[in-house]
């Protein structure tokens, strides 16, 4: 807007200019003096207009008693209302990154990197928070979505941490399992050679390698405490059978 004013100022003073060349080259030629005031009066016309254009530009550049930037958002998307929205928004995603990230610390999982981001989410959060009491609106918003996005990032470095542990704790599970089951039949077959009353053991054993499976298809699934249930009862299980010996 600022540089329509200007145009519109230099555009009048570029007419004045041509109109004072034309009147002293028609004042030159003799013209009628009735021919001059017809001239000026169609100037006077003329720059009334951009005159009215002019002030139209003034008034809606003080528009509402308060300043250009804020009224009228001169390259700028955003008003006041979507700061204050974008700010309030960054600040939950900080506070829900916080809360999973104490929760976090209290089971001891490895928080990763979120103490970084959530450090760099706070700062941002205070950059949005500075611009919108400067009436920099625009990058209040900007300030204020870099530091939500951080906060998930956050949350999302905590959660493949622990989705990592998980894994691990599982897969130990199933080792652990396995090797149970493992031993277990071993110690059945010698039974078996002795001509020992092996069934109920067998039985057993039949199903710990059941529960086996179960694990490794939660596993599979990712459910990694569905894995860590069904395989702890495959242990059991086999732990059982030994005992029927």
């Amino acid at each position: 807007m600022k540089k329509n004013i200007l145009n519109t100022v230099l555009f009048s003073m570029a007419f004045l200019f041509v109109f004072t060349a034309n009147a002293g080259k028609a004042n030159a030629q003799s013209q009628s003096n009735a021919s001059i005031i017809a001239s000026q009066a169609q100037l006077i016309s003329l720059l009334q207009q951009y005159i009215n254009a002019l002030q139209n530009e003034i008034r809606v550049l003080k528009g509402g008693g308060g300043s250009y930037y804020y009224n009228n958002n001169y390259n700028n998307d955003y008003d006041k209302s979507d700061a204050k929205d974008a700010i309030e928004d960054a600040k939950d995603a900080i506070e829900d990154a916080e809360d999973e990230h104490d929760k976090a610390e209290d089971d001891n999982e490895d928080t990763g990197d979120a103490d970084d981001l959530l450090d760099d989410a706070r700062e941002a959060l205070d950059d949005a928070e500075d611009a919108y009491d400067d009436k920099d609106y625009a990058d209040a918003v900007d300030f204020a979505n870099d530091a939500q996005d951080l906060a998930n990032d956050a949350i999302d470095e905590i959660d493949d941490d622990s989705n990592d542990s998980d894994d691990n704790e599982a897969e130990d599970a199933i080792d652990e399992a396995r090797d149970a089951i493992e031993d277990a039949r071993d110690m059945i077959e010698d039974a078996d050679d002795d001509g020992d009353d092996v069934d109920e053991a067998w039985d057993l054993l039949d199903e710990a390698e059941d529960r086996l499976d179960d694990a490794e298809d939660a596993y599979d699934d990712e459910d990694y405490d569905e894995a860590v249930d069904r395989a702890e009862e495959a242990r059991e299980l086999a732990e059982d059978a030994e005992d029927e010996l």
